[in-house]
Formats: structure tokens, sequence, C-alpha cells
């Protein structure tokens, strides 16, 4: 599905995600990843992706959620597409010149305290 088509054609969230998936199909996880953009990109909780999977989205919507997907599928980090990343109870502003905090080292920092 183009572009032109994805952000034309009604779309809700299950949709949307459901199509993700298809393109997100070579990344470890698809679904999750999937979800985890939309509900960054909307700025919801996942699970109100989940009880909400027939919220249609808006053309706006739509057209964010296709340019994150597309970033994805060429393995772009989601914290780089979204600019962002959680850790240690911290939101961190990221882009291509900074590296992202791994998950991994949340527990060094905690063994530190």
């Amino acid at each position: 599905m183009n572009f032109v088509h994805f952000v034309l054609k009604q779309q809700t969230i299950e949709s949307s995600v459901f199509w993700a998936q298809k393109i997100l199909e070579k990344i470890e996880n698809p679904r999750f990843e999937a979800e985890f953009l939309l509900a960054n990109l909307l700025a919801v909780e996942l699970s109100f992706l989940r009880t909400n999977r027939k919220k249609v989205l808006t053309v706006l919507e739509k057209e964010r959620f296709f340019r994150a997907i597309k970033k994805r599928s060429k393995n772009i980090p989601s914290a780089y597409i979204l600019g962002k990343k959680q850790w240690s109870g911290f939101e961190i502003r990221v882009n291509k010149n900074v590296l992202i905090p791994r998950d991994e080292t949340e527990v060094l920092v905690e063994h530190i305290k």
C-alpha cells in the first residue's frame, strides 16, 4: 500500500497496526513496534490502542504513522524516529548525533545508587 492510498483510505487503529506489522515483518516483534510507535505518535498509552481499536485516525495521524513505519522498516531506531528515549525515569531527547541510552545501563545506575 503506497502513501497516498494509506492516507486517503479510512484507517482505524486496528487496520493501521495490521498494515504496519506487514511492513515491519523483518523486525523482531513487529506488532509491538507498530503499537509502540503509534501510541507515542498519538501520545496515548498502549492500553488505549488495545481498547480503542476501532478509532479512526485523522489524515495527520496517518501521515505521521506512515512516515514513522517507513523509517522503522529501514532499521532506524524508534528513539531516533520519535526524538526521545525513556531511560531511568527520564525522557532523554535524542537524534542521529546522540547515542541512544541502552536499557541495560539502567541496571548499572540502580546498582551504583
